[in-house]
């Protein structure tokens, strides 16, 4: 039913045909195998709605392979596969403008976006080679996928056009001494690039792991990123800056043998452009008997970026950036969760498990700017270097140039609160061998405030913004899943 109270019926889910097939052939005693998968998915489109919205048919295969010699000492491993996809230009178009590809950028000369095409087809590849076992270990890893390689209709992918090579070092002493069990060093260097030939990031890291003799372990990492280029962050415009940087991490684990576990974490880092960012997740697990097990986590984050990306706006005068502005903030977000699970086996055929993570962040917005060129990180910031900006009750009137011939433009008051509380309970049953049912019970209570809605947005207030989830209504989903074994 529409807002006009019209009744309608709508295909959501059209006929559908997906399949899925893996072969794989050991050899050598498990030494050497090499496989094959293929994957197709064809939808019947007779609906006008649903065959402008989704892909028509979608094929996916690929070839990999992984050998070991020396004692299995040394191994080196690959895969290569092919995508091809089909639909309507309007599906096609889409495809070519999503935020794993960006057809659409200005400057990009590669790629470009075909409104007339119905098909598409792209590929994927990976080959890793290294020593595996010993004190000294280390492998090298190459890796590309095509712009227009796409798998998301039976598969899962986030990104495309990259080519990335992984270089790394091991040092693994595995003989006891006073203090320690083990421990273990590792450095390396990473780099990618697009298939334009922009290095899109360029950083060496290092890390270990110490297990000390009452079986505590420490792990800790340490990265320096290179300055380097982003094609993502204009959300297809044209391709900006990444500040230069570092970060790190530690985390403590208890002897995770013992009745009552504990687990203490902290990561953090910083850029040259003033942006950082720092987390901290303390989590204790209890097992008071055999059959019961708890755990609670809580996190808390805080963070600061200069460059968010907020919205672009179309302007012909702004030639230096391809006739766009890139509206930015600078963005402090604070967040705190708190991850509860519980599962309880009252019998080896019935068990409980249950979950519940309360969230609370919010985000205050600072200075908002524009992107000034291609290729850099500089901003031109509203109502000081540049124009004018007017807050009137939650939505700024933006005038780039001032009292220039540029057009004045609105955005809304970015800064948010979002309050949720997720849980889910699942209660398994074999009622009979090889048969199983399941009860689910899901519950959401979600809400996000903006300074239109609400007052004070975007400071964080731990018992204001808790109170706030308890009020929430929530939505609750229930269900039952069935498996009947024919034979058991």
């Amino acid at each position: 039913m529409d807002t006009a109270r019209t009744e309608r019926r709508v295909e959501v889910e059209p006929l559908t045909n997906y399949f899925a097939a893996r072969v794989r052939r050991d050899f050598r005693s498990g030494q050497s195998a090499i496989g094959v998968i293929g994957t197709s998915v064809n939808r019947d489109l007779g609906d006008s709605v649903t065959a402008l919205r989704l892909r028509s048919g979608a094929l996916a295969g690929g070839l990999d392979f992984r050998h070991e010699w020396n004692e299995r000492a040394w191994s080196m491993n690959g895969n290569v596969s092919g995508s091809y996809i089909r639909g309507a230009p309007s599906v096609m178009i889409a495809t070519q403008r999503s935020s794993s590809r960006y057809f659409q950028r200005p400057d990009a000369d590669y790629v470009d976006v075909d409104s007339q095409a119905t098909t598409m087809s792209g590929y994927a590849g990976r080959f890793d080679i290294g020593k595996r076992a010993g004190t000294w270990r280390g492998n090298v890893a190459v890796s590309s996928t095509s712009p227009a390689y796409e798998i998301n209709d039976l598969g899962f992918q986030t990104s495309a056009d990259r080519l990335s090579l992984d270089v790394n070092l091991n040092y693994e002493q595995n003989k006891p001494s006073k203090a320690l069990r083990r421990w273990s060093l590792r450095v390396g260097p990473d780099a990618s690039w697009n298939y334009g030939g922009d290095a899109m990031g360029r950083s060496v890291g290092a890390g270990g792991m110490l297990t000390f003799n009452n079986f505590w372990n420490l792990s800790y990492n340490y990265t320096r990123d290179f300055g380097s280029l982003d094609d993502r962050l204009t959300r297809g415009g044209m391709v900006a800056a990444n500040a230069a940087g570092y970060g790190g991490s530690i985390n403590l684990n208890t002897d995770s043998r013992r009745s009552y576990t504990g687990r203490l974490s902290f990561n953090g880092g910083r850029s040259r452009e003033q942006d950082w960012r720092g987390s901290t997740n303390v989590s204790v697990s209890m097992r008071p008997g055999a059959n019961i097990e708890f755990q609670v986590g809580p996190n808390y984050s805080r963070s600061r970026s200069t460059a968010q990306y907020l919205t672009s706006v179309s302007d012909a005068l702004a030639t230096s950036t391809y006739g766009r502005r890139y509206v930015f903030g600078d963005l402090v977000q604070t967040s705190l969760g708190i991850e509860t699970r519980l599962n309880v086996t009252f019998r080896p055929n019935l068990s409980l498990e249950m979950y519940a993570q309360p969230l609370l962040s919010s985000g205050d917005y600072g200075a908002i700017k524009e992107l000034q060129a291609p290729r850099s990180l500089n901003f031109d910031t509203y109502g000081e270097t540049a124009g004018t900006i007017v807050d009137s009750s939650g939505v700024f009137t933006i005038d780039p140039d001032g009292a220039g011939a540029a057009s004045a433009f609105t955005l809304r008051n970015p800064d948010f609160d979002f309050h949720s509380l997720r849980g889910s309970s699942v209660l398994r049953w074999e009622w009979r061998p090889g048969s199983t049912i399941y009860f689910v019970w899901q519950q959401n209570r979600s809400q996000q405030i903006t300074p239109t809605t609400g007052s004070g947005v975007g400071a964080f207030d731990l018992g204001d913004d808790a109170r706030h989830v308890l009020g929430l209504r929530p939505d609750n989903v229930f269900m039952v899943k069935a498996s009947f074994w024919v034979s058991p």
